[in-house]
This record gives C-alpha cells, structure tokens and sequence, in this order.
C-alpha cells in the first residue's frame, strides 16, 4: 500500500505502491499513510505509481492533511501521473495541498520554509 522510502530532513518521504486510490482501497491507503508516520508531521507522498483516483482517494489524501495541520505538520505531493494531474488541475487540488515534480523539489520546500522561520 505506502512504502515509507526514507526520512530526508526530519521529512517522511513515503510512496504508494497503489496503482489505483479508489473506494475499494481509499480507507486501507490512509490508515496505512497513517500507519508509517509514526509522529512525524513532516510528509511528503510520491504519486508516481498512482493513475488513478476517485472522490475516495481524494478523501483520504484531504484527511491526512487534515490530520497533520491539526498535528501542526504538512502534506506534499510529488511525482504526480499525467492521468492524476488532469483531475487535480481540474478540482484545483493545488490550492489545498503543494504539489511539486518531485521528491527533491518538495524537500527543500520543507527546507526553505524552516529556514523562514527561523
């Protein structure tokens, strides 16, 4: 389901494995997202195996956010599929939760915002 790849920068960095975020595995992908943050409020997911998400999926990416702004964290996503980025340009997924290329990209955004507060 999430593979945690590794935590770069006090950054957990995981990847679904999930082809598809849909009904019938939407609540499994985020109890597992949930699962492997073990206190970290810092996460970015890797898209890049996703082609496909529902309105289920979507629930469950906006519940972890949910979850980790209440925690005081944040959310990104990288490598996010052509077939995904339609629907997320569409529902403008941007305006919730920062999208980026990749996985460095959204790291130093991590970067670069502690750096501002401190």
């Amino acid at each position: 389901m999430v593979n945690l790849l590794e935590d770069r920068d006090d950054v957990a960095v995981l990847t679904i494995t999930e082809e598809y975020m849909d009904a019938s595995n939407a609540a499994l992908v985020r109890q597992s997202i949930l699962k492997q943050l073990g206190g970290r409020t810092r996460v970015i997911l890797d898209l890049s195996r996703v082609t496909f998400v529902d309105s289920a999926g979507l629930s469950g990416l906006l519940a972890c956010l949910q979850q980790l702004d209440q925690a005081g964290g944040d959310l990104k996503l990288c490598g996010i599929t052509e077939e995904v980025r339609v629907l997320f340009n569409l529902i403008k997924m941007q305006r919730l939760i920062e999208i980026f290329d990749d996985q460095d990209e959204a790291v130093m955004s991590f970067r670069a915002l502690r750096q501002a507060s401190a």
